[in-house]
């Protein structure tokens, strides 16, 4: 029995060939001819137009009706109405790439001159100030964006505090019902407080007041001037006339 399990059984020839196929070689390239008229005889299909811009409104319009009953977003849209109504200064930052400690620290050296801090979304920002005078500021909520607020306008402590944060870029603000991009800003804290511009106002008033008058008592003190003149040189031609006079009297007497 152990002699017949020793020997090769007999095997059919189909099972000879039953092995896998090897499919982890390269498979051999084509020759060059055939190459070049199969990659000429691609055959070159039309692609459909697509409106980029409707596309992306129609997203748009997506997104505003998926947020446009829900009363979270409203409760949000109230709070953004009022931060830009109970704020006469409102500035648009944008936020770049930071970590929590660093975002922390930063609007820290804000809240110490007295501002606010706020974050609301982009779509929440455009439908709060839709239909409203600050509507003008809808192109500054493209990327991740948040307000720096202040009942007053502290436009020279909102610029110095900006320059001193470089993870935070100044994009625009409202002050004082006025729209200002960031140059415009900084050439608004430029100019001297309101109480230097009103004591240069009233020098100038009184200085054009002064001039005024000056110039209509100018006449007067011309010819009040010449009046005295010719007074003078009269009392002096009648002294001189009366002298004479007495030293003749005195000659004829004395001859």
């Amino acid at each position: 029995m152990a002699a017949l399990m020793k020997r090769n059984l007999y095997v059919t020839p189909w099972a000879i060939v039953r092995h896998k196929v090897n499919l982890k070689g390269k498979p051999r390239p084509t020759w060059y001819e055939r190459s070049i008229v199969e990659k000429i005889s691609v055959p070159l299909m039309p692609r459909a137009p697509v409106d980029y811009a409707n596309r992306c409104g129609k997203l748009n319009n997506q997104r505003q009706q998926l947020i446009q009953d829900h009363p979270y977003q409203d409760f949000l849209i109230r709070r953004c109405k009022e931060m830009f109504e109970k704020n006469s200064m409102v500035a648009v930052f944008q936020q770049l790439s930071a970590s929590r400690n660093e975002q922390n620290k930063n609007l820290n050296k804000f809240r110490k001159k007295g501002f606010t801090c706020h974050h609301f979304n982009n779509l929440v920002v455009k439908r709060s100030i839709a239909d409203t005078k600050w509507a003008n500021m809808a192109p500054l909520f493209v990327s991740s964006t948040f307000f720096i607020a202040s009942e007053e306008a502290k436009v020279k402590d909102l610029v110095q505090a900006s320059k001193k944060v470089t993870d935070f870029v100044l994009l625009g603000a409202v002050a004082d019902d006025r729209l200002f991009s960031k140059q415009g800003l900084m050439d608004y804290a430029a100019l001297p407080d309101i109480e230097t511009k009103r004591a240069e106002l009233v020098g100038i008033l009184n200085h054009a007041a002064s001039n005024t008058k000056s110039l209509l008592e100018r006449h007067q003190q011309t010819l009040s001037t010449s009046l005295g003149q010719f007074i003078k040189q009269n009392t002096q031609s009648e002294t001189l006339n009366e002298s004479n006079q007495t030293e003749t009297k005195d000659g004829g007497n004395s001859s």
